[in-house]
C-alpha cells in the first residue's frame, strides 16, 4: 500500500462508528445428524452500517412497487462471506450495545481492488438471537 492509500485508509477508519461480530455458517455433527451452526469468526471489528438513499430502495417490476431493505456494511478487510451473520453494536453512554442481526446477502466487494476496505450488502433479520459461547464445536 502506498502513502496515499495509507492516508486514505486512515481517514476511512475514522468513519467506522460501529462495531460488529461476524458469524460464519458451518456444518457440525450432532449425534447422528448434521446441523448448520454459526461460529464467531471476527469479534468487535470496527465498521459502519449504512442505509441506501431512498431512490435506490424502490423499484417497480411488472407494475408492482417493491422496497428493498438492504444495508451496506463498510469494514476493513476481514473474514466475511455470503450468508454470514453480523451482530451490529452501537455506542451508548460509553458502552457497546447490540443493535441488530444482519444477514450478508452477497460476497463482499473490494471497490478499490487494493484491499482498502470491504462493502457488504446486508438485510436486517427480523429477530435477535442469543449468542452462545461454547467450546469444542
Amino acid at each position: 500500500m502506498n502513502r496515499a492509500e495509507k492516508q486514505s485508509q486512515k481517514l476511512f477508519k475514522k468513519t467506522l462508528i460501529h462495531r460488529c461480530d461476524v458469524f460464519i455458517k458451518t456444518r457440525t455433527r450432532v449425534g447422528s445428524q448434521w446441523q448448520e451452526v454459526f461460529v464467531r469468526s471476527v469479534e468487535a471489528a470496527p465498521c459502519r452500517m449504512s442505509t441506501p438513499s431512498p431512490g435506490k430502495t424502490e423499484k417497480i417490476e411488472l407494475n408492482q412497487q417493491q422496497f428493498q431493505n438492504t444495508y451496506t456494511l463498510y469494514s476493513l478487510p476481514m473474514d466475511i462471506k455470503q450468508d454470514a451473520r453480523v451482530l451490529l453494536y452501537t455506542e451508548r453512554s460509553g458502552s457497546w450495545v447490540p443493535e441488530a442481526f444482519y444477514e450478508v446477502k452477497a460476497r463482499p466487494r473490494d471497490p478499490s481492488f487494493v484491499g482498502h476496505h470491504y462493502e457488504s450488502s446486508c438485510e436486517i433479520m427480523e429477530k435477535m438471537y442469543d449468542v452462545i459461547t461454547t467450546s469444542g464445536i
